[in-house]
């Protein structure tokens, strides 16, 4: 079984689901200013894994690792959305802050 794992520096964590070969990942958090501008009310981030990966990979955010309660609070109804990968370079564009509600 794969292990669970913690992105340095950052609230989120992966895990390989069996059968998968995932030997890295690269996540990035967004800034809150960029997730305010996006109206997401919580953790914007990406997950990218190697070319030489396959498979999937579970995620999650650990909210133990949040340093305000205010943040920790929000859990009960908190959600899971996409947003195209544009949000991120050019968040001004119409098409880059549609988000599935």
């Amino acid at each position: 079984m794969a292990v669970r794992r913690v992105a340095d520096g950052t609230p989120v964590w992966a895990q390989p689901l069996p059968g998968s070969r995932v030997d890295t990942l690269a996540v990035h958090v967004a800034d809150h200013a960029l997730a305010d501008k996006l109206r997401v009310d919580g953790v914007l981030f990406t997950v990218a894994a190697a070319a030489r990966s396959s498979g999937s990979v579970q995620v999650g955010i650990d909210y133990s690792r949040f340093r305000t309660s205010t943040a920790a609070a929000s859990v009960p109804g908190s959600a899971w959305c996409g947003c195209p990968a544009c949000a991120l370079t050019t968040p001004d564009l119409a098409a880059c802050q549609t988000l599935p509600r």
